[in-house]
């Protein structure tokens, strides 16, 4: 179930109530990842994370019974589509075989950054058998250990204390889809969702919402613009017509 509130706070006050009727389930937040469309400096990594997770969820595990709280902002923006991210989704799985060069040059081409120690999404770090990942769908980073080069355990484990949470049998690592597959077609976030037993929600009207994403690409147009004039005329960015939705489309 999708339940689509007119903005953020709404949204997080009714995601906090969700939780409350429903302790037992994870009530999902899909957030916009822009205060203002184009303005990189004014990109909320967290709300990223957020997003890639939840494509990831729909994408690769059963959707009956999930529930999903977003807002005509976030829907303003358009996802990845479906095809383009299972293909570039890598599965880790324990009792198989991984060569740590080949999981170095996938996570660079991933746009994964290479660190020491990770402490936030799109880092890595490799320590003779030991491979942790902040992987943009989800919301700890994990722990693979290797013997040899088959992975013996994979386990979630906390940034701050480095102690482990949660043993796992699989991990699924997607790109930076803020920066990566760009180039790919891209749909709006109701379409990714299945076509069957899916059921939308909303507190105001459509138009109302529609209005709402019909102003945002106004104003993401606009910045498009102003962009465009200090590149002296060089298209450095996407279009809107690709990055987000009209109330046309």
């Amino acid at each position: 179930m999708l339940f689509v509130v007119p903005d953020r706070e709404a949204a997080a006050y009714f995601q906090n109530d969700l939780q409350n009727l429903n302790p037992s389930k994870e009530i999902h937040l899909f957030p916009a990842s822009f205060k203002k469309p184009y303005h990189l400096d004014e990109t909320e990594n967290a709300n990223v994370l957020m997003r890639a997770e939840i494509l990831n969820i729909i994408s690769n595990t059963p959707l009956l019974g999930h529930l999903i709280v977003t807002y005509p902002d976030a829907l303003a923006e358009k996802v990845i589509n479906k095809r383009s991210l299972q293909q570039n989704t890598f599965f880790i799985k324990a009792g198989e075989r991984l060569d740590t060069q080949f999981i170095n040059e996938l996570l660079v081409t991933y746009d994964f950054e290479k660190t020491d120690f990770v402490y936030e999404p799109g880092q890595f770090a490799i320590r003779g058998g030991i491979v942790d990942i902040f992987s943009y769908a989800h919301e700890l980073p994990y722990r693979i250990e290797l013997f040899g080069d088959e992975v013996e355990n994979i386990r979630t484990f906390d940034i701050t204390s480095q102690l482990s949470q949660e043993e796992v049998n699989q991990v699924s690592i997607i790109p930076n889809v803020q920066t990566k597959l760009l180039e790919e077609d891209r749909q709006s976030f109701i379409s990714f969702l299945p076509e069957e037993n899916t059921q939308i929600w909303w507190k105001e009207d459509i138009e109302a919402s529609v209005d709402i994403i019909d102003r945002y690409f106004a104003k993401a147009d606009e910045n498009f613009e102003a962009l465009m004039q200090e590149a002296g005329g060089t298209q450095v960015v996407f279009s809107p017509t690709t990055l987000f939705e009209t109330k046309a489309g």
